[in-house]
């Protein structure tokens, strides 16, 4: 599948888009080139089946900025800190910083929580550097209440998968905030 951004300034790009430092447009055309769909077996005995063809989708995007809520936490303890939390329709983005992880030998993670499912641990995606986190979560787990921790893995006795583990984990989080949203 490749994407193609056109705009005044007519950029084309694979899976990936690099505006060079410009601002993301509030409004573009997305265009969207797929060469075969594969149709995945329900058990071992069927095989996959690929269709080929060639499909073209052009879809107008329109930013609505009205969806978007930011929320400065800026909640910090012993260098590490929840800086701030992006609330979208469909993706929740948790910004986090943290000690230089090339220099401090330690166990860094970020877990969130929602209300629907309060044991079941919602992070599909994490990525960090030596200072600064980026996690985030589906909107549509998180009814009301967002919860969020920043751990070091190494302090923690109890497994994700204790019954248990969310009471330690208010316990000995570095940093916990509740977002109400």
């Amino acid at each position: 599948m490749t994407g193609k951004y056109v705009d005044e300034n007519t950029f084309a790009g694979s899976q990936y888009f690099d505006l060079s430092g410009k601002k993301f447009p509030d409004q573009f055309q997305l265009e969207i080139y797929i060469y075969n769909v594969t149709l995945i077996a329900e058990n071992v005995k069927n095989q996959n089946i690929s269709i080929w063809g060639q499909w073209k989708f052009s879809i107008p995007i329109q930013v609505n900025k009205e969806d978007v809520t930011m929320y400065e936490v800026n909640e910090w303890n012993e260098g590490y800190s929840i800086d701030e939390v992006i609330v979208t329709p469909i993706i929740t983005t948790i910004k986090t910083t943290h000690p230089d992880i090339y220099r401090d030998n330690f166990n860094y993670d970020v877990l969130v929580y929602g209300d629907e499912n309060g044991a079941e641990e919602l992070t599909m995606q994490g990525f960090y550097d030596e200072t600064k986190g980026v996690f985030k979560v589906s909107t549509k787990d998180i009814a009301t209440d967002l919860y969020i921790y920043v751990i070091d893995e190494s302090r923690m006795s109890k497994k994700k998968t204790d019954t248990d583990f969310r009471e330690e984990l208010e316990q000995r989080a570095i940093v916990r905030k509740v977002i109400h949203l």
